[in-house]
């Protein structure tokens, strides 16, 4: 068996527990049976929900932060658990007494809907569980992905917190990463010009990102572990994401490649931020890969390479191919899978801020870079341009935020010059920061 496994085993399901959770969660049913019998198989969801996916998220999320607190998470890193078994472990592990829960929830459920369709009750189990499993394990990779942070005790702010600070002072690109589709009511939803039944669709998209959920996971304690390993399951879920947007596309729609190369630049420049705000800077990974590059190994290179910047430059090859192919002028070009041009300038607008999150970072590591990031990129996107055109500079503040839409030629020249001005300035900051660094060759580190 397992060791991590086992070890969460023996600390989380004890005896009072196996027997106290059935017992408090059966009681309040008969209670609730006396006087609100029809309100017991939604209050059994509601149950599970809380149980399983909050209370599991939490407990998934210990497994490492606890860990991490305590001082024994170097520990247990310096055994002899690969990645595989640590992830399994720590996350089937540090969940199985919301899981407990949770199924004598669904059981409930199904004895007061004994009525409905088996094929009905298997659908809302099976949702539940999936996304109990994605929650979970996003739990488990944020933990992972914090773990630097938590180790070093820096006061930051949390990572869904930046994101949703990013997403508010970012244009409207992430406006576009939300098809419409899915929240439609028909009962069969078009994909690819298929008509496919809706839950069905919906309960296997739950298990696909359930899965790339679990994955995610995995990937993350491989970087905890220092396993060395190539960006190809991050860029994977690039590709994966633009291949069910450009099928949700509703008609008419571009052609199939110019929909998939527009949709992927667009979900690699977003999860590029991603990528940049969540997982740590440190400048000496950029001198391994001068380093890797130099003695001509490719591959070590890639495994060197920030997350952030694999990720760019994948977009950037993606955008540049839907700039080529163009958009379809009877389409409007704010379609994920028609953007054309707008996709290299939104890719040029990610290096250009992303560049600017490692110039703060490298500059001064101790203060919030991340924060400063967040206010210049609300300066440059919202706070100048309006500034500039209040007081009658529209000219000075297309300069500052062109127009992405409207003029994407022109835009990708602006955004351009400004990626790198941005770029450079993180060059500069990085050779501060490593001031030792006398060749690419240099292997003192």
């Amino acid at each position: 068996m397992n060791p991590e496994f086992r070890r969460l085993l023996w600390l989380e399901a004890t005896p009072q527990r196996l027997w106290l959770i059935p017992a408090a969660l059966l009681g309040a049913t008969l209670v609730l049976d006396r006087a609100l019998p029809a309100a017991i198989p939604t209050a059994a969801l509601l149950a599970f929900a809380a149980l399983t996916i909050v209370w599991g998220a939490r407990q998934a999320r210990a497994a490492i932060v606890d860990e991490l607190r305590a001082h024994t998470w170097d520990i247990q890193r310096m055994s002899a658990l690969s990645a595989w078994p640590m992830t399994w472990g720590k996350l089937a592990g540090a969940t199985l007494m919301p899981w407990y829960a949770g199924l004598v929830c669904l059981g409930v459920h199904a004895v007061y809907r004994a009525e409905r369709e088996p094929a009905e009750l298997a659908t809302t189990a099976l949702a539940l569980v999936f996304a109990a499993l994605l929650a979970q394990a996003l739990a488990l990779t944020t933990a992972l992905v914090g773990a630097p942070r938590e180790r070093a005790q820096h006061r930051r702010l949390g990572t869904p917190l930046l994101l949703l600070l990013l997403a508010l002072v970012v244009p409207t690109t992430f406006g576009l990463a939300l098809p419409d589709s899915l929240g439609a009511p028909p009962a069969t939803i078009a994909w690819y010009g298929w008509q496919v039944a809706r839950m069905p669709f919906l309960l296997a998209l739950l298990a696909l990102f359930a899965g790339w959920a679990v994955l995610g996971a995995y990937r993350s304690m491989c970087i905890e572990l220092q396993i060395r390993t190539t960006p190809w399951a991050w860029l994977a879920f690039v590709s994966f994401l633009a291949l069910l947007v450009t099928g949700l596309a509703p008609a008419p729609s571009p052609p199939v490649l110019t929909g998939l190369c527009s949709s992927a630049a667009l979900y690699a420049a977003l999860l590029a931020y991603v990528a940049g705000f969540a997982f740590a800077r440190d400048p000496v990974q950029y001198r391994r890969v001068l380093q890797a590059l130099a003695e001509r190994r490719p591959r070590r290179a890639l495994e060197a390479l920030p997350l952030w910047l694999s990720t760019v430059l994948f977009a950037f090859g993606l955008a540049l191919a839907a700039a080529l192919l163009g958009a379809d002028p009877a389409i409007s070009n704010e379609r994920p899978d028609n953007l054309g041009g707008v996709a290299l300038a939104v890719v040029l607008m990610a290096l250009r801020d992303l560049a600017l999150l490692a110039c703060f970072s490298f500059r001064d590591p101790s203060r919030r870079a991340e924060l400063a990031t967040l206010v210049t990129i609300a300066m440059l996107n919202r706070v100048l341009p309006a500034a500039l055109a209040f007081l009658g500079f529209d000219g000075l503040a297309g300069l500052v935020h062109p127009p992405l839409y409207e003029a994407p030629l022109t835009a990708c020249a602006i955004l351009l010059a400004h990626a790198v001005v941005a770029c450079v300035l993180a060059g500069a900051a990085w050779r501060q920061a490593m001031p030792v660094l006398n060749s690419p060759g240099d292997r003192r580190s």
